[in-house]
């Protein structure tokens, strides 16, 4: 009986061992891991969003060339969460639609007249809804994917 001992403690430490690493909990840790990776993902999408919205609704008249570079950055960060979710292709081809829709309010932002009096507001708001829908649409794609 003596000798059995060590040979069971060590039997449990090992388990403990593994559970606390995660190594034993099987499927649950990707489910975990694939919500977090969504939350994250879900994170940079709004942030994303909010900032092409509030270029979008601010005065764009005075600063056409700065808003254009910025949304380059907005794309350039849609690109590189595109390249980390190739993996799953609902989600890469909602950023595709959400990086297209974010080209089209930087195509907007090319038109926009120096004079703010003559701003068209139906072609701003359809800039504005066209990316918010695009957003909501990655985020419907990753909750999915949950």
């Amino acid at each position: 009986m003596k000798t059995t001992r060590p040979a069971i403690v060590a039997a449990l430490a090992v388990s403990a061992a593994l559970l606390f690493t995660g190594c034993a909990s099987g499927s649950s840790s990707d489910s975990t891991a694939s919500a977090q990776n969504c939350d994250t993902l879900q994170s940079e999408v709004r942030d994303i969003n909010n900032g092409a919205q509030n270029t979008l609704a601010g005065d764009l008249s005075a600063g056409q060339a700065d808003a254009k570079t910025y949304f380059d950055g907005l794309g350039d960060r849609v690109d590189t969460l595109s390249d980390e979710w190739d993996d799953n292709k609902d989600v890469e081809q909602a950023l595709e639609s959400f990086g297209d829709a974010l080209d089209a309010g930087e195509d907007y932002i090319e038109t926009v007249p120096t004079d703010p009096e003559q701003l068209d507001a139906d072609a701003q708001t359809k800039a504005m809804t066209d990316i918010s829908d695009a957003a909501a649409a990655v985020n419907d794609a990753c909750s999915a994917k949950k």
